[in-house]
Parts: structure tokens; sequence; C-alpha cells
């Protein structure tokens, strides 16, 4: 957890001994301050499984089918992208109740290149340590049809309106992006008309 703290500390500042001289030499930071935009944090475990499985039985009743392709925007160091490839989540297989779903692709965006780094750095680590094996590696084994392949992106939303677009479940933590207001009846936050308009036109309907 420390470690992950420390990348996005040092995405934000650039390192943790710049961000010390920061703050002595700046004091407080304005709330227009474009560094916020990269402010980091973490969403609870628990949460994210709870949000899954509403969003893979509510994906269930629209669309008559399992949901395969999920996206983290703003994916940072990688760790809900992990969770949920190596989790499963339950669902509903025709009349089969119970049924243990994994994705067929996880997809992390991160517009920062030191988060994004970190993500491949314990991908890396992973492979070392046998929890990943490469697609080649998978497409050999019996049970291949059930794997999950991770894949992480660099570069900001708009550069991958492609992938956005056969995303089934699009996940998104973050505090920094604009938004509009409060509203009551969605008890949500309501994205700037930039984001609404980039999902809009990016994502298949119903996504």
């Amino acid at each position: 957890y420390r470690q992950r703290m420390d990348a996005g500390r040092d995405a934000q500042f650039g390192d943790g001994n710049k961000y010390e001289s920061i703050a002595s030499s700046e004091g407080a930071l304005s709330v227009d301050d474009p560094r916020l935009s990269l402010t980091y944090h973490e969403f609870p475990l628990q949460s994210m499984d709870d949000l899954l499985q509403l969003a893979i039985e509510e994906y269930q009743l629209k669309h008559g089918k399992i949901p395969e392709v999920i996206v983290d925007l703003g994916s940072g160091c990688g760790r809900l992208v992990l969770y949920a490839a190596l989790n499963s989540y339950g669902c509903k297989d025709g009349n089969e109740e119970g049924v243990r779903h994994k994705w067929s692709q996880v997809h992390g965006i991160e517009i920062s290149s030191e988060l994004h780094d970190y993500a491949l750095e314990i991908v890396s680590r992973g492979f070392d340590e046998g929890y990943f094996a490469s697609t080649s590696a998978s497409a050999s084994k019996s049970n291949s049809a059930s794997s999950t392949t991770v894949h992480f992106h660099h570069g900001p939303a708009s550069e991958f309106k492609h992938i956005l677009a056969k995303a089934d479940i699009i996940f998104c933590y973050s505090t920094v992006f604009d938004t509009q207001e409060f509203n009551v009846e969605m008890k949500a936050m309501i994205l700037d008309d930039k984001w609404s308009l980039t999902l809009s036109n990016a994502c298949q309907r119903g996504a």
C-alpha cells in the first residue's frame, strides 16, 4: 500500500523530495492547480465486489447475457484491474444459478506514465512468481476459454475510444473528474459534459 501511495505522489509532484519542497515553498495548493487532477487514492476491494456484483446482475437483466469485458478508467497502479482479473463473481447462466463468472478481458486506462509503469512492473513480477501466464501459454491449455486477459493502456481516455467501445462495464473511481452537481434522484455526482460526451460517444449502448 505504501509503495502504491508513494508512486501516486511521485506521479503528482515528481518525487517525494519535490513534494516536500513544494509544500514548504507554496503552502496549500489552489483548487485549480493542475497537479490535483493526478490525485491518487484507492477504492476498497469489498466495495468493488459489491458494485461489480450489482453491475453484472443489472447487465444480465438488460442484455440477457453475461458481461465479458470490463474497463477501469483511471487504473492507477493496476490494483483493481488485477483484482478483477484474478477474482470471480456470482451470476446466472441460463437457468443455472450461482455460476462463478470470470471476465474475458480486463482493461486499465491510465494517463500517468509513472502509475502505468508501476502497473507493468507488478505484472512482470506476477509473471516471475507464476500468477500470470502469457497469452500463448494460456492458449495451449485446455481451460483457455475460461482465462482472462489483462491489458494496460497509457494515455488519455480520448485516445482509447476503441477500448471503451467494447466495454460491457466501465469502472471509474476518481474524485478529480470535473462534475456538474450532485443529483439527488441518482444519488451521485453528474460528470461534466466533456466527460459525459466522451463516454456516450465512445461506449456501446447500455454499457
